[in-house]
């Protein structure tokens, strides 16, 4: 992956999506601190599409997650090869874009929308998987600590299909 090359840019706008509950796969809350975080689904998921919802964050301004992690039924992480995302509501181009987050480098991460206007939460990103997975849990790496946008609470959607947008 180009780290220069804004993969926003490219982007199509889709408009809103439209989150179901029966499609919550885990809610959970991540903890002010740095490197990776390990968040097990209460059953296996079997999903293409995955919705990650950031509800809030330590700063109560923006955003940032550095890499994610699923984990099939083996607890092995799922391959990314093939990943994309196919929705963001926020992101900052080209410095921190949301395929930063899965790219492999601890030192790269999506963040959220900093300059000028931010965006109020939640903050949204969809991926596709490329394929069917089944997942058993997902990791979660912030950065630093004491930098901007420590994710706090999040909810993940899971669908074998598309999501839908309004």
């Amino acid at each position: 992956m180009d780290k220069h090359k804004s993969a926003s840019a490219g982007r199509e706008a889709l408009g809103e999506p439209i989150l179901d509950e029966g499609d919550v796969i885990l809610s959970g809350e991540m903890k002010q601190e740095a490197g990776f975080q390990q968040f097990r689904l209460a059953s296996p998921a079997t999903l293409r599409h995955l919705c990650i919802e950031v509800l809030s964050s330590y700063d109560g301004q923006s955003s940032c997650l550095s890499e994610i992690e699923l984990l099939d039924g083996k607890g092995n992480p799922v391959n990314a090869d093939s990943w994309k995302i196919v929705y963001a509501s926020t992101e900052e181009p080209v410095v921190c874009d949301a395929e930063l987050m899965f790219d492999g480098d601890a030192k790269t991460m999506w963040h959220s929308r900093w300059n000028g206007t931010r965006p109020p939460y939640p903050h949204r990103l969809i991926i596709d998987l490329g394929e069917i997975q089944t997942i058993s849990a997902v990791r979660l790496a912030g950065r630093k600590e004491v930098m901007p946008g420590a994710v706090k609470a999040f909810r993940l959607y899971g669908r074998p299909q598309f999501f839908l947008f309004k």
